[in-house]
């Protein structure tokens, strides 16, 4: 039976599998299955997953935990085989089968941060033991899950379904298809500005408008500047075709211009069709001026 202590805060979970882009999911409450069947609040498809694989749950001091439903399914949990459980974490990886791997964060803003451009896993073997599996690419050094020897990159390759997408060698892909995850150091720069993204703002300054004149950012939708009904802010003049939609990508908030000559975004006097946004940029459509502000 699992505990839910009522100050157990939901992490949220990066799944990803091979030949797919990686996916965010958030649960509403403990326990969360992960497993072949349609039943568990994490659905894999791989062969090498169960019906009922394994399961996440926190302790009575609210710590979360990974779980083996069963002891002839094992999982590596941050390059380490585990047949029982395992304490998790921020930025804990969880393999799970032949084909795919967890990744718990924190909550749903700090899981987009673990969205990035380098291999999450990679087949590989032992020498010293034999052991055959899957081992995460974000360490420096590569180690066995059973025997804990090092990895030596040579005998290290791509899983045969990605095959194509980077040759022999660990790297980055060259399509869309293969599974991305950014290094742990990195995602920690990211997280951060994740956490001051929520506390961004656009400011409008040229005092057209007597309703709201401050908007809060997100990163979870576009903020549309222009004369259309989904339009954030309206754009005011005769000369005004298109609209201007600022949204969060990747690591950053961006400006883009989708106006009709004779309109122009200008940004801190300059015209510009995308912009990177930082903290006191002013954006101006005509006689429209709008201030981009951090925190």
């Amino acid at each position: 039976m699992w505990y839910r202590p009522s100050y157990a805060a939901m992490p949220a979970f990066v799944i990803c599998t091979l030949s797919e882009p990686p996916r965010k999911v958030v649960c509403d409450a403990p326990p969360v299955r992960v497993g072949r069947d349609a039943s568990n609040e994490i659905i894999l498809t791989g062969r090498a997953v169960s019906r009922e694989h394994v399961m996440f749950v926190p302790d009575e001091t609210g710590r979360w935990h990974v779980s083996c439903v069963s002891d002839t399914n094992p999982i590596v949990v941050n390059g380490a085989l585990v047949t029982t459980g395992a304490p998790v974490g921020e930025g804990t990886e969880v393999i799970i089968g032949t084909d795919a791997m967890i990744i718990v964060t924190e909550n749903a803003f700090t899981a987009s941060a673990y969205m990035g451009a380098k291999r999450a896993f990679e087949k590989t073997n032992c020498a010293n033991c034999g052991w055959n599996g899957l081992v995460s690419t974000s360490r420096r050094i590569t180690l066995c899950p059973r025997c804990s020897r090092a990895i030596d990159s040579s005998v290290r390759s791509l899983p045969d379904n990605e095959r194509g997408l980077g040759g022999m060698n660990p790297g980055l892909a060259t399509g869309d298809t293969a599974t991305h995850m950014i290094d742990p150091e990195t995602m920690m720069g990211l997280a951060g500005r994740v956490k001051v993204a929520q506390k961004s703002r656009l400011e409008r300054i040229d005092g057209k408008e007597i309703g709201q004149a401050v908007l809060p950012m997100s990163i979870d939708k576009k903020i549309v500047l222009g004369k259309t009904a989904d339009a954030a802010f309206r754009l005011y003049g005769l000369f005004v075709f298109g609209s201007v939609r600022v949204s969060w990508q990747k690591d950053r908030y961006v400006a883009e211009s989708e106006l009709s000559f004779p309109s122009s975004l200008r940004v801190n006097g300059e015209r510009r069709d995308l912009a990177n946004l930082r903290s006191g940029d002013v954006l101006e459509v005509g006689s429209n001026r709008f201030r981009f502000v951090v925190g």
